[in-house]
């Protein structure tokens, strides 16, 4: 039998239809999708997977499976391609503005994800923010008694004579310099460029440039400095082991950790089910205990043991003198500054 054009299209619609149909019969009818989790790996991947992702397939037999490590070139390469094979995707610092800005990201849905009580800092249209680290100032407390208040007190080698260690890095070492210099931290930005290199000329000879986060702890416990920059958590890796250290909290630099659902998620609706679990309070003290940040929901610190709480970022007492680094600046002006950076620390090397 020979078939003409019209009905060959009927008889091709009657079959995607029935193609269509059967695919639903069969989502329906069998396995639940797989959700795919890109994240950090290591220590924060099984806090993720302790605090969220079991307790999401317990309750809905949703399976998560889990890959590492994070990869912002990846994940544009996905969303242009439309080959997007992640649900979710950790971001961190300015990419979490940049991948809103470039719409690699599908919008958080309020209707399941209660984002109502969270601080303000933490809330992106786009992004879902989990957790906020700090940028701080560790110290031997077997060299000093007393903490050094401030970056005022980072650069007095008077008060706290010895070596600094900073990271091998703009973000928050102009902040820092600024600071030091007298700057108010709701002035900080724009940057004064000068202002801060300049500033930072006066210690560079007397400081040891870090590029591994476990580095500021161990040359503290080892002597060779006296003041080191460092994230909170490695600080308190080597505290809770009985390492004769503290963190002053004065002056620290207050970050937001984010995750993201890539447009065209093969499973997005799912994803913002997992949202939703990161989003709640208990939850998010349970991952913080593990990795001594702070919860962005309002309450969650307080679902962490009384002990902990002074190591976390956001604890009352922490946080009230400490300032957000503005990712929209870092985001615009980041490339340059790095550039000029990068030229600076070559000369105060050679």
């Amino acid at each position: 039998m020979t078939i003409n054009r019209r009905q060959f299209a009927k008889l091709a619609a009657g079959a995607s239809l029935t193609a269509l149909a059967s695919a639903q019969m069969a989502g329906a009818q069998g396995k639940p999708p797989r959700i795919t989790y890109n994240g950090a790996g290591g220590s924060q991947e099984q806090a993720v997977k302790t605090a969220y992702l079991d307790k999401f397939t317990a309750d809905t037999g949703i399976e998560v499976v889990t890959s590492s490590p994070t990869d912002f070139g990846k994940l544009k390469a996905m969303v242009d391609s439309n080959a997007v094979i992640w649900d979710l995707a950790e971001i961190g610092g300015q990419d979490i503005v940049r991948a809103s800005r470039m719409n690699l990201l599908e919008p958080i849905d309020e209707n399941v994800v209660d984002r109502s009580e969270f601080v303000d800092q933490a809330i992106f249209e786009k992004a879902m923010s989990a957790f906020v680290y700090s940028t701080v100032i560790g110290y031997n407390t077997e060299t000093f008694e007393d903490a050094p208040e401030g970056w005022q007190d980072f650069w007095d080698f008077e008060k706290f004579p010895g070596q600094r260690a900073m990271r091998n890095h703009p973000t928050v070492n102009l902040e820092a310099a600024l600071l030091a210099d007298g700057v108010a931290p709701e002035d900080l930005y724009p940057l004064d460029l000068d202002r801060a290199f300049a500033k930072l000329e006066e210690i560079a000879p007397q400081t040891i440039w870090w590029t591994a986060g476990a580095q500021p702890p161990q040359l503290l416990v080892d002597g060779e400095v006296a003041l080191a920059v460092g994230w909170n958590g490695r600080f308190y890796n080597l505290i809770k082991e009985g390492a004769p250290l503290a963190i002053a909290w004065d002056g620290g630099a207050l970050m937001p950790g984010g995750v993201g659902i890539p447009k065209g998620a093969p499973n997005a609706a799912e994803a913002q089910q997992v949202l939703s679990y990161m989003a709640n309070p208990e939850n998010q003290a349970i991952f913080c205990s593990s990795q001594t940040y702070s919860g962005t929901h309002k309450r969650a610190g307080e679902f962490v043991d009384a002990e902990l709480q002074p190591f976390l970022p956001l604890y009352p007492d922490n946080a009230e003198n400490q300032w957000w680094v503005d990712l929209e600046y870092w985001l615009d002006h980041g490339d340059e500054i790095t550039e000029r950076w990068n030229k600076w620390i070559l000369a105060q090397q050679g």
